[in-house]
């Protein structure tokens, strides 16, 4: 954040010389608003992608879906036992609505996966400030599942 505000004021000061200062000021607060979505959306789906390759790779190395669930809350936080237990809590005991959507699910563990991956998000990133985000993020979790999905089957189909 610290770098983004530098670049900003950097960029201010230089429009400074060629434009009027409330141009110039509009042309920072453009370039660093756009700056700090492209870094947001870049840090959900890596958050999204780190946390689905811990999974499919626990599931490659033989463990059951939700030791593999188990194994991204201990990959995430190794050094954290008290966050590894709220998750793992979390998942252990899910709130009436999430009981209902993992029954409606037509894959169950997946559902498992998109709670705790937004379980996770939540925990490090709070509340998302706009509803529309969270239901982008699910967006991308249910993307990222289906190509990674796709690419696990075709790897132990060649095994």
């Amino acid at each position: 954040m610290k770098t983004m505000l530098l670049a900003s004021a950097i960029l201010f000061v230089v429009l400074c010389l060629a434009f009027s200062v409330s141009i110039a000021f509009l042309i920072s607060i453009f370039f660093l608003g756009a700056w700090m979505l492209i870094n947001y959306y870049a840090s959900n789906t890596g958050l999204i992608k780190i946390n689905m390759q811990a999974y499919f790779q626990a599931l490659s190395a033989g463990k059951t879906s939700d030791e593999a669930l188990t194994y991204v809350i201990q990959s995430r936080y190794p050094d954290s036992k008290e966050k590894r237990d709220y998750l793992i809590d979390k998942l252990a005991h899910p709130d009436k609505i999430r009981i209902e959507l993992r029954k409606m699910a037509s894959d169950e563990s997946f559902e498992k996966l998109r709670e705790l991956i937004m379980e996770i998000y939540l925990f490090d990133n709070g509340v998302p400030p706009d509803p529309s985000i969270g239901i982008k993020i699910h967006s991308q979790i249910d993307a990222t599942y289906s190509t990674m999905l796709e690419q696990f089957k075709n790897r132990k189909a060649s095994h």
